[in-house]
């Protein structure tokens, strides 16, 4: 995933979001989250101008007109009343149906977080400066209009208020039992299916995102509805003249070419790396469905570098795809093997890499 905020996403992190959710009135965990919330603003108000948006300097110095910026945001982002506090936060995670802290995914959940956050900064800055970009609107609208089409199928699941979207030859077969998509990976599809698409058409874009979802056979073949719209104006946006003046929904050519052969080069060293994990389940390191699972590990790992050359840390991905395991564990029977492979994926990615930057 673009990681604009300095990629806050680690244990502390996680830890720090939940307690706090499940005790906004407590003092220490409202500290360790301010504390998230701040450097995450400043990181992505950093982003945001480096990218030729147009922030209103308070000072001559830069960083302390972004931290002084930065507390203006947060005083209306962390709004409290009587009956609710904080109700702004709490109010996005109800409106997702996320009411129990506890047992969803922490990774979902500080996405979600993420998402809240940067759309509250871009919505006061943009309002702050009395500018709109109704072309998001347009978008939205658009990729609505699309998946309500006979192509794709829209429902509901259980008693759950979110909707979700596969294609409508699916609907009979859905892939209940696969794990969810995290927001990370279908931003790494979103973005590839982007770069690598031969036209403009946002139809083309769609299909292309449920046929590369439908070969990710570890992973449920539908996605929420609002998770698939937000990637798709979040991956979008990340080619607009953030300036204001000017709106230029796909990238320049040389652009477009440099990403496609980074793409590629990702997926040779995915390629690789499924050699290495083989050798660990021949020798009987690891299972074979501990092998796949770690080949999933591997391509959310490359695919956070292939974005801006950074990641969460490598046991960060090894507790995405076993949620259960304990840290014990994990360095007793499985850090060798895990990191190495991500290690040497790594290694391969960046040599295979130097031939094109």
């Amino acid at each position: 995933m673009a990681n604009f905020a300095g990629k806050l996403h680690d244990v502390y992190n996680y830890g720090a979001l939940r307690l706090f959710l499940l005790n906004p009135r407590d003092k220490k965990s409202f500290d360790h989250f301010f504390e998230i919330c701040f450097y995450s603003t400043v990181g992505y108000l950093r982003y945001l101008k480096a990218k030729g948006l147009t922030i209103e300097l308070l000072d001559a110095n830069v960083q302390k007109s972004l931290m002084d910026i930065t507390y203006d945001i947060l005083g209306d982002f962390l709004q409290t009343d009587n009956n609710c506090p904080f109700h702004i936060i709490f109010d996005y995670f109800k409106r997702h149906n996320i009411t129990d802290f506890n047992s969803i995914d922490p990774n979902k959940l500080y996405d979600h977080f993420t998402i809240l956050l940067r759309g509250f900064i871009r919505k006061t800055l943009y309002k702050n400066r009395k500018e709109r970009f109704p072309q998001v609107a347009n978008l939205e609208r658009r990729i609505n209009d699309i998946i309500k089409g006979n192509k794709f199928y829209i429902f509901k699941q259980n008693s759950e208020s979110a909707e979700f979207v596969c294609l409508s030859i699916n609907k009979e077969k859905l892939r209940r039992e696969c794990q969810p998509l995290v927001l990370t990976e279908l931003l790494g599809i979103v973005y590839s299916t982007f770069s690598n698409g031969s036209t403009n058409n946002r139809v083309d874009w769609l299909n292309n995102i449920f046929a590369e979802l439908e070969m990710a056979t570890e992973f449920q073949n539908f996605i929420q509805k609002y998770d698939l719209i937000r990637a798709i104006v979040y991956v979008n946006d990340d080619f607009v003249e953030l300036d204001g003046s000017s709106f230029s929904a796909f990238p320049q050519p040389d652009t477009m070419n440099l990403r496609r052969e980074i793409d590629e080069k990702r997926l040779k060293s995915q390629e690789h790396s499924h050699e290495i994990i083989k050798n660990y389940i021949d020798k009987g390191r690891i299972s074979y469905q501990e092998g796949e699972l770690f080949c999933a590990a591997v391509r959310r790992y490359l695919t956070d570098f292939a974005f801006d050359g950074q990641t969460d840390k490598i046991p960060a991905y090894f507790f995405e795809i076993f949620p259960g395991y304990s840290q014990e564990k994990y360095l007793k029977k499985y850090k060798y093997v895990f990191e190495t492979i991500i290690n040497t994926a790594r290694e391969d990615f960046v040599k295979r890499l130097k031939n094109i930057l």
